[in-house]
């Protein structure tokens, strides 16, 4: 107990999360290795052609340890720490175990350090900012948009490692995950969000038709959303804009969302083409301006015409684009023009703030 407690933020920077059962099994391990593991390793030094024992011992350590792994019910996000908040908790944790030398003033320092965890673990309802969170995920979208106070979650397409940035965050549940087509670098790390976070709903456009996004209409229950409908969350406003119509190039079937967060509003744009673009341009006109626009197709040169950039006028451009990446993204002349455009290949994750009032 006093390890766990001793390590514990070095365990949640590790992980971004912590499993209650170590510190039951913690124990058992050690007997493990003290009274199975090391002395079969004592013997195979002597009688190597015994090696196939060792096999069946190291099987059942890594097949208890998959077993527990997979136990969630015991397992708690809490995300990244910062320095302020290590040097905080050593601190309380020194004043505990004085208390505790001492006999005096225990009951206090224990609940000090339990409400101490409590408030690192509920730490997004004490976040007063909208905040938009680009993530790395290498040649991939994935996009977080949180509200303050924990008010809501909305996560656009998944991607790669995106549990891990999820998990860094500190996020537990998404309210909202928009997939906004079924090419595999927007949807393939779909099943690990299912899995680790609890998903309130999944929307994704009427006409995007792929192996593997049917495949995970089949598993889980997927709304389909087609242009003009809107989607209420609170005081959250999605408009989605398209696609207009069902397109045989398939990137043009991505879904188009205009997203008011009252503080800012943001165009997702998918994939789409130069060819959905005009009809965008066509219906939608001025209505397209937006304070951020997620650059489709990350950069390339077949979207994001320079017509459809004075269109959005958008103050940030944000692109989703692996370093080094095998197509050359972004190659779009005209986003060299701009000077407002934040790349997660240069810039890594990007994180953008803004105040709710």
């Amino acid at each position: 107990m006093i390890a766990f407690i001793v390590t514990l933020p070095i365990i949640i920077n590790a992980n971004y999360e912590i499993n209650l059962l170590s510190i039951i099994v913690g124990p058992f391990f050690v007997l493990y290795f003290e009274m199975i593991l090391y002395p079969v390793t004592l013997i195979l030094l002597f009688f190597p052609r015994l090696i196939f024992i060792i096999k069946y011992v190291y099987d059942f350590f890594e097949a208890s340890v998959y077993f527990l792994s997979n136990i969630d019910f015991f397992t708690f996000i809490f995300g990244e720490l910062n320095k302020v908040t290590f040097i905080i908790y050593y601190v309380v944790l020194y004043f505990l175990f004085v208390s505790y030398e001492l006999k005096r003033g225990r009951f206090l320092f224990t609940l000090g350090m339990l409400m101490f965890i409590l408030t690192i673990y509920h730490k997004a309802y004490f976040n007063p900012y909208y905040e938009v969170k680009v993530y790395d995920v290498g040649q991939g979208d994935s996009i977080l948009v949180t509200l303050p106070f924990n008010q809501g979650t909305f996560l656009f397409d998944c991607y790669n490692n995106v549990t891990q940035h999820l998990k860094k965050t500190g996020i537990k549940d998404i309210d909202i995950v928009f997939l906004s087509h079924g090419h595999s670098d927007h949807i393939n790390a779909y099943e690990d969000v299912v899995r680790f976070f609890d998903i309130g709903i999944t929307y994704t456009s009427k006409y995007s038709d792929t192996f593997l996004l049917n495949e995970y209409r089949n598993k889980y229950e997927i709304v389909s959303l087609k242009c003009n409908d809107v989607i209420k969350y609170k005081n959250i406003n999605f408009n989605i804009y398209g696609p207009i119509k069902k397109y045989e190039n398939e990137n043009n079937n991505s879904l188009i969302i205009k997203a008011d967060f009252i503080r800012f509003t943001m165009l997702f744009t998918g994939d789409i083409e130069l060819d959905a673009e005009e009809e965008l341009i066509n219906i939608y006109h001025n209505n397209l301006k937006s304070d951020i626009l997620k650059v489709a197709h990350h950069g390339a040169k077949t979207s994001t015409s320079q017509r459809f950039l004075n269109y959005v006028d958008a103050k940030y451009l944000v692109v989703c684009v692996g370093k080094n990446n095998f197509y050359g993204f972004p190659n779009n002349e005209y986003l060299g023009r701009e000077n407002n455009v934040l790349r997660t290949d240069l810039n890594s994750s990007i994180n953008l703030r803004f105040l709710p009032f």
